[in-house]
Order: C-alpha cells, then structure tokens, then sequence
C-alpha cells in the first residue's frame, strides 16, 4: 500500500488493513523501529474496508470538486478553517489538516469517533502489533506480552490480561481472519 502524494498518512498508526498486512510481512529487526512512528498518545484507527489508496482518491475528488486540491488552494482553505472533515463512502469522516512534509501537504487521519473507527492508546497498538510479529499466536500468552513490552517497547509489564478488552482486544484484531 502506498499513499500517494499529495497525501501524508501514516497507515500503521491509522489503518488497521495495513496493520494486518505489515504484521505479516515484517521482521523483528524492522519492527522496532516502525513503531517509534507510531507516537506515545492516543489515536484513531479506521477498521473499515477502504485501503488508503481509495480514501485518498475519494478526498482528492472532493477536494477537486471544491477548488481546494491543489496546494494554494489547499492552504488557503485550511487557513480559513484550520482543518476539514470529509466523509467518504463509508461513512468514516476523515480529518485533513496541513501537512509538514512540502511534497504531502494534505495530512490526513480517521476523525475522532468516526464510523468504522476505533480510540486506542499508542501503548495498546505498539504492544499489540509487537506481539504479533514477534509471537505469532492467536492466544495470547502473558510472558511473551510482557517480554515484548519490557524489552522491545520499554514499557511495564501488565499483571493481568483481559481476552475483551485493552491489548487482549486490539491483539485479536489484528489477526487476519
């Protein structure tokens, strides 16, 4: 999956699709690394169907179709409003501010409590993703989560684990089903 420019997104910390593919494809040795991308606050994750090709090609129409897609005009939009929300055909409501990076200068993330997405902690998602690269397994086992996050992650271990909720939870989706 690649986004394409004018776009910045960051599609492991925002979409779980990629998520599921990157955990596949991924080595320990890269993994560290990666993950430093994904920040230390909370998030918004799009679990929709969409690959973030399509969500861009969706919003560049709509930015089009309003005269605000190129980057002048971009700029200036965002000026008046600070940021835009626009929602694609899914429903999902996606944020689009102005990006850092001169050559993607339409940063773009799931708006908060958006259909098709979910709230997780940075901590959550590194620590879910970590265990699955490194582990592997569709159970999840408490001293191989709580080595991956003292060792890898540098975080506390947890003392119990809830198969529902928090890490449990968000480890389970990101199984391939």
């Amino acid at each position: 999956m690649i986004v394409p420019v004018p776009f910045l997104f960051n599609p492991l910390k925002h979409h779980l699709g990629y998520i599921r593919t990157y955990i596949e494809n991924t080595s320990e040795n890269q993994l560290q690394n990666d993950l430093l991308r994904i920040g230390e606050s909370q998030m918004d994750l799009y679990f929709g169907e969409l690959l973030p090709e399509e969500l861009c090609r969706q919003m560049k129409t709509q930015l089009t179709d309003t005269h605000s897609f190129e980057k002048e005009d971009f700029f200036q939009m965002i000026h008046r409003h600070q940021y835009l929300k626009l929602k694609v055909v899914d429903d999902s409501e996606w944020v689009l501010r102005k990006g850092n990076d001169p050559g993607r200068y339409i940063h773009m993330h799931p708006g908060r409590y958006s259909p098709h997405t979910v709230r997780v902690k940075a901590s959550t998602l590194k620590t879910a993703i970590a265990y699955q690269v490194v582990s592997g397994e569709r159970n999840v086992s408490p001293d191989v989560l709580n080595k991956v996050r003292k060792e890898m992650l540098h975080l506390s271990p947890l003392a119990r684990i809830y198969k529902h909720s928090g890490i449990g939870k968000m480890i389970n989706s990101l199984q391939v089903k």
